[in-house]
């Protein structure tokens, strides 16, 4: 008996070792695909009013297996719109009291042992009422701007339906282990969503959040150090990025590098 329990445990621990050396052999990168097309639609404001009457035929055209959130189907849609390569992919979004952040995006993990078509993602959207996130309750955010951080979480997905099993386990070793990975993945889906034609509305979620941080400057020491990862900038305008996302002035310089973006910014300017 004692030796087959410890022929058992040999073997599994021989399992353990050959998982984690496939994880930490498999490469990967905290950059995304950044690929303009050229017949991306530009939009500066998204009408709720006139877009919910139109439920049905943006269903008809995003909704394939996808479980949409209760009351925001509409802006759902809408960010999946600018995923054609998730059209038939099965993503979940839901609410929850306890996740610990505003929104997140991560995955069924049993369905990565199986091919590509038949994984599950998840979208996990805040409901809490209470803590630290309470008033960056996702309910909160403008139409527009919940548009813009669906677009984002949608951008995590992408990543992760592009990556085999071991190469998803190196990233969330890189992704904990390491502030810098951590930020510049941030940084570089929050790109994704510009080069998808939803800067606009990347931007106006980026400005909420900008605003909820920056009435908690004057925090105590542990709980700043709590929301270092949600928090844009220390400051409305700077040259480099010093958070884990894109500041206002970051979004401003991804759109303005793309020449898509100049006629909605020129006729703002008028």
């Amino acid at each position: 008996m004692k030796k087959n329990l410890k022929r058992f445990g040999l073997s599994l621990l021989s399992v353990v070792l050959i998982l984690l050396t496939g994880v930490l052999l498999s490469p990967v990168e905290p950059d995304q695909e950044l690929l303009w097309q050229g017949d991306t639609p530009i939009p500066v404001e998204l009408e709720e009013a006139n877009l919910l009457t139109k439920f049905d035929s943006l269903y008809a055209l995003y909704g394939h297996k996808k479980e949409l959130p209760e009351g925001y189907e509409v802006q759902a849609l809408l960010a999946l719109s600018v995923y054609p390569e998730l059209q038939d992919v099965k993503v979940k979004f839901e609410f929850s009291k306890t996740v610990n952040a505003p929104l997140e995006a991560n995955f069924a993990i049993p369905t990565l042992l199986l091919p590509r078509k038949h994984r599950k993602y998840r979208v996990i959207i805040s409901s809490a009422e209470e803590g630290f996130f309470s008033e960056a309750n996702f309910k909160n955010i403008n139409f527009n701007g919940q548009v813009g951080i669906l677009a984002h979480e949608l951008g995590h997905v992408i990543y992760y339906h592009d990556c085999n099993i071991f190469q998803i386990g190196n990233w969330g070793l890189q992704y904990l282990l390491k502030k810098d990975f951590a930020a510049t993945h941030e940084r570089e889906t929050d790109k994704v969503v510009v080069y998808r034609g939803l800067g606009w509305q990347l931007l106006q979620s980026t400005l909420f959040f900008n605003q909820y941080f920056g009435e908690r400057k004057k925090m105590d020491k542990t709980t700043k150090e709590l929301a270092i990862p949600y928090i844009y900038m220390e400051t409305p305008v700077a040259t480099q990025e010093n958070g884990y996302y894109l500041s206002i002035d970051g979004v401003f310089r991804e759109m303005r590098s793309i020449d898509a973006y100049m006629p909605s910014f020129k006729k703002m300017e008028e």
